[in-house]
C-alpha cells in the first residue's frame, strides 16, 4: 500500500515538473519570437526611412513579404512610423504593381493569411490606385473557402478602394453561397466606403429582390447613415410592400426615424396604433416627428402591455420635449405602469445629463 502511494506522489511531482519546463520552453520560445519579430520591424523601418514615402519595394522585398511574418512586420513598421494619408497614398501608388502581386501570392494560402492581406490593404489604401478593379477582383477570389473573419477583412478592404461594382459582386458571393455575415457589421464597415455612397445605396438596393434578408437590413443600415435622402421613394415603396419581410420593415422603420418624411409619419402612427412587434421600432421612430398628434399616439402606447413599446415610447416623448402638464395627464390617468416607465426614462435621462456635464 506503500509503494502505491508514494508512486502516486511521485508521480504527481514528476508532471509538476514536466509542466514548469514546459511553461518555461514556451515563455523562452515566445521571447524569441518576439525578439525577431522586434527586430524585423526595426528593419523594416530603417529601410522606410531611408525614402519615406517615395520607398519602392524591390524583387526582394516582395519576396519576403510573401512570407506572413515579414508582412506583419512591415505592416506594423508602418503603422509605426504613422505617414500621413498622402505619403501612404504615394507609397501605394509608387507599389501598385508589387501590391498585386502580393495579393495574387496570399491567393493561395491559407483564410487568415488571407485575411491578413486583406487587413494590411485596408488599413493602407489608396482608393486611386491605377490597379484597383483588378485588385478588388483578386479580393474577391479570398471569399472562396473563407472563414468569418476573412470575409470581415475582404469587406474593409472593398471598401477602403471604393469600389461599388466590387461590393455589389461580394454581396452577390454571400448570397450565391448563403453565408451570413453581420448586417452590423456590413452596414458599419460601408460607412468607410470611399466612393460615392448615394451610388452603392442604390446599386445594392436594386438587387433586394433576390438577395438575402441579412444583406437587404445591411443595405437599409447603411442608406441610413447617409445625409441624403436619395432613398426615401424606393423605402417607402418596399416599407408598403406586403411581400417585405419583418426584419427589413424594422430597418426600413429605422430608417425614416434618421429621414423623417410626412408619409413615413402616418405609417408610424399606424404601426403604433396596431401594436405589435412594428410598434417597438416605431415607438422610438416617432421621437424624430413633432406635432400634437405624435405626442398623443406615444402618450397613449405608454399603456401598452409592451414593455418596450412603453420604454421607446417614454424615450420619444422625453425627445419631443415632456410638460409638468403631460405629466399629469399621465398621473390622472391612474396607469401606474406608464408612470413608472416615465418616471424610469426622465431620471435615466437625466443622470446621462449630469454625466456629460461632469465630463465637459
Amino acid at each position: 500500500m506503500r509503494s502505491a502511494v508514494e508512486f502516486v506522489v511521485a508521480f504527481y511531482l514528476f508532471i509538476c515538473v514536466m509542466l514548469m519546463v514546459f511553461n518555461l520552453l514556451y515563455m523562452a520560445r515566445s521571447s524569441i519570437i518576439a525578439r525577431h519579430r522586434e527586430a524585423r520591424v526595426r528593419a523594416w523601418e530603417r529601410v522606410i526611412r531611408e525614402d519615406g514615402a517615395n520607398f519602392v519595394l524591390d524583387d526582394a522585398q516582395v519576396g519576403k513579404l510573401k512570407r506572413i511574418g515579414n508582412l506583419t512586420g512591415f505592416n506594423a513598421a508602418l503603422a509605426n512610423l504613422e505617414l500621413d494619408q498622402d505619403a501612404l497614398n504615394t507609397f501605394f501608388l509608387n507599389n501598385a504593381h508589387q501590391i498585386q502581386e502580393l495579393a495574387i501570392a496570399y491567393g493561395g494560402k491559407s483564410a487568415m493569411e488571407r485575411a491578413f492581406m486583406a487587413y494590411f490593404i485596408a488599413s493602407f489604401h489608396c482608393s486611386s490606385m491605377p490597379n484597383r478593379t483588378m485588385l478588388a477582383e483578386i479580393l474577391l477570389s479570398y471569399l472562396d473557402d473563407s472563414t468569418v473573419f476573412c470575409r470581415e477583412n475582404v469587406f474593409q478592404a472593398l471598401n477602403s478602394l471604393g469600389s461599388s461594382q466590387a461590393l455589389e459582386h461580394a454581396f452577390e458571393i454571400l448570397n450565391e453561397n448563403r453565408w451570413y455575415h453581420s448586417p452590423k457589421l456590413i452596414s458599419d464597415g460601408m460607412a468607410n466606403f470611399t466612393g460615392d455612397k448615394e451610388r452603392l445605396a442604390k446599386r445594392l438596393w436594386n438587387n433586394h429582390g433576390h438577395w438575402q434578408e441579412p444583406l437587404n437590413v445591411a443595405t437599409v443600415q447603411f442608406a441610413s447613415s447617409l445625409k441624403s435622402n436619395c432613398m426615401d421613394e424606393p423605402f417607402m415603396h418596399a416599407l408598403t410592400h406586403e411581400e417585405t419581410t419583418l426584419e427589413v420593415r424594422f430597418a426600413l422603420l429605422r430608417y425614416f426615424q434618421h429621414h423623417p418624411t410626412d408619409e413615413a409619419r402616418s405609417i408610424l402612427l399606424k404601426c403604433l396604433e396596431d401594436d405589435n412587434d412594428l410598434a417597438i421600432v416605431a415607438a422610438a421612430a416617432l421621437g424624430s416627428y413633432e406635432g400634437a398628434d405624435v405626442k398623443e399616439a406615444l402618450k397613449h402606447t405608454l399603456r401598452s402591455r409592451n414593455w418596450y413599446v412603453r420604454h421607446n415610447s417614454a424615450q420619444s416623448l422625453v425627445r419631443l420635449g415632456f410638460t409638468e402638464d403631460d405629466r399629469r395627464e399621465i398621473e390622472q390617468s391612474g396607469d401606474r405602469y406608464a408612470l413608472e416607465m416615465l418616471e424610469y426614462v426622465l431620471a435615466r435621462d437625466a443622470q446621462s445629463k449630469a454625466k456629460r456635464g461632469n465630463q465637459a
